[in-house]
């Protein structure tokens, strides 16, 4: 099958320890000119896999056990489905398709363990975010990452004025004035509404709306507490500036999605969402590095690639940074729970950089490729929680 990969796939993907275990990686163009060449790469692809399964068994073998990855060459509609990077892996077990969001580095491995460098720096610049989409009738949240939007169950939290207050239009015949917002996460937020309207009744509708802002802050506050990922909202710039006022999530974004949320499809949220977080990533992506190169002797930060591969198994990672070259080499005991290095390669050793890149994203850090990285030795830094 072709899908993304979830948590539990990553696990037993970086677990798998036999020969022969193939990796084959590709950047995917679904439109212009390049798409026409992807299907010839990746023919070639299979071509290096296949000659160097040759070295240790026989072709027959090695054909059958390439199959699956030569049978996508014949199916014109899988080349066209919209995803950025490829990567496939195959094992005597069985074979993997995963479909990045990312573009991906080309490569082609057959060793004792699936090599997964491109993918785990597609999968650490792939970074989530959420989406609130607040409009009168059928406010949503929802997970985002490069692919798409996912919504999530707020349970008996209001998601329409309807829910709360069984009013289906509270702005009829009102006006508004702005004051500036004073909530968390509010630096470049705009104004909120201060009601200005033509009687109590219209009076009351703007408390309406005001109760159902405060009810799904609250609910949605709920939902995120102790988590860090970026919240960008999405409506017209009244509920927005109501919303604003009443947060409390620390992570709220400035810029929000103009218009009423209830006219844009998830294509076009998504689309307008990611175009926001864009230079947010960045941002914090030249952050991290600032802080890596400015931290002391005093500061949970580290070049020791043991001491990261160490920490990274312990959740104790936040920002972990690679370069593409990085190299060194051990064995993980699981018993023991100790990592024995080895100054060179030896059978069913891990890639040091990727095993602390994947317990990394496994417990909720951040994967940054860097094309170089002074002062690293081994190719690897870290910034620590504690």
């Amino acid at each position: 099958m072709a899908d993304t990969l979830n948590r539990d796939e990553l696990v037993e993907l970086a677990g798998h320890v036999g020969w022969p275990a193939i990796s084959i990686h590709l950047p995917v163009h679904p439109y212009g000119p390049d798409a026409a060449q992807d299907t010839i790469r990746f023919k070639n692809q299979l071509r290096a896999a296949t000659e160097a399964l040759a070295e240790r068994m026989r072709a027959p073998q090695a054909e059958s056990l390439l199959k699956p990855a030569y049978d996508l060459l014949d199916d014109p509609s899988f080349w066209r489905e919209g995803f950025a990077g490829l990567a496939v892996f195959v094992s005597q077990a069985g074979w993997r398709i995963v479909r990045t969001p990312n573009a991906i580095t080309e490569s082609v491995s057959v060793s004792d363990r699936f090599s997964l460098r491109p993918l785990i720096a597609a999968l650490g610049e792939d970074r989530p975010f959420y989406v609130l989409a607040l409009t009168r009738k059928n406010s949503r949240l929802m997970k985002a990452n490069r692919e798409g939007l996912t919504e999530i169950d707020l349970g008996d939290t209001p998601v329409s004025v309807a829910d709360t207050l069984a009013y289906d239009d509270i702005e009829r015949g009102a006006t508004f004035q702005y004051r500036t917002p004073t909530g968390a996460g509010n630096s470049r937020s705009g104004a909120v509404p201060a009601y200005h309207g033509h009687g109590a009744a219209s009076k009351d509708k703007l408390a309406n709306v005001t109760r159902f802002i405060n009810q799904i802050e609250q609910g949605v506050s709920q939902h995120l507490i102790g988590d860090s990922m970026p919240l960008v909202l999405a409506g017209t710039e009244s509920m927005v500036a109501l919303y604003r006022q009443e947060n409390t999530y620390p992570h709220l974004v400035d810029e929000s999605i103009p218009g009423s949320a209830d006219e844009l499809s998830l294509t076009e949220l998504h689309a307008a969402a990611i175009r926001i977080m864009q230079p947010v990533f960045a941002w914090d992506s030249t952050r991290d590095l600032e802080r890596l190169q400015e931290s002391g002797p005093a500061d949970a930060a580290t070049y020791n690639v043991q001491e990261i591969a160490a920490a990274a198994r312990e959740g104790r990672v936040e920002v972990l940074f690679m370069t593409p070259d990085a190299d060194s080499w051990g064995a993980w005991d699981a018993e023991s729970a100790r990592l024995e290095p080895h100054d060179s390669r030896l059978p069913g050793d891990w890639d040091l950089a990727d095993f602390s890149a994947i317990e990394t994203l496994l417990h909720g850090g951040a994967v940054r490729t860097v094309e170089t990285l002074n002062g690293a030795r081994d190719g690897v830094a870290a910034i620590l929680r504690y």
